[in-house]
């Protein structure tokens, strides 16, 4: 089975508005997930200031049968180049194999964004940038043992 491409938003704090009106737009659809910088502020290794506490850290909805990431654009590497890259593709890699091929190809030429390592989502991720300026999220949740 292949790996799932899942377009990423960025916005300038308006995420939340902007999921819905996306989902009035085309007149149906759902929010799946909307986690707040307030609530991931001690699970992360930069600061967070209180402003941004209500934004989306990461968001998840749904329309036209497509599902849609999305976030507000703070925190590190969202400073002054944030406008130049306002969609970003995730992968949501099924292997070991396949995050690490994906993560030393696609970053090849270009530039790691974000090292490949477990998050506090419990998810190896990445960010990293092509040789062409498109920016990719590689992701490959974690599952524990049961």
């Amino acid at each position: 089975m292949q790996a799932k491409i899942t377009p990423y938003l960025m916005f300038r704090g308006e995420a939340e508005e902007a999921m819905n009106y996306y989902i009035d737009a085309f007149g149906s659809g759902e929010i799946v997930r909307m986690n707040r910088y307030g609530d991931a502020r001690s699970n992360v290794e930069w600061s967070i200031v209180e402003e941004d506490y209500d934004k989306l850290i990461h968001g998840e909805f749904i329309v036209g049968g497509q599902t849609i990431y999305c976030a507000d654009s703070t925190g590190p590497g969202h400073g002054q180049h944030a406008e130049e890259h306002r969609v970003h593709l995730t992968i949501a890699c099924r292997s070991e194999e396949e995050v690490t091929r994906l993560y030393e190809r696609l970053s090849a030429g270009g530039r790691v964004l974000m090292p490949l390592q477990i998050t506090f989502w419990q998810s190896k991720f990445a960010v990293v940038e092509d040789r062409f300026g498109i920016r990719w999220q590689l992701d490959l949740p974690q599952h524990p043992a049961s």
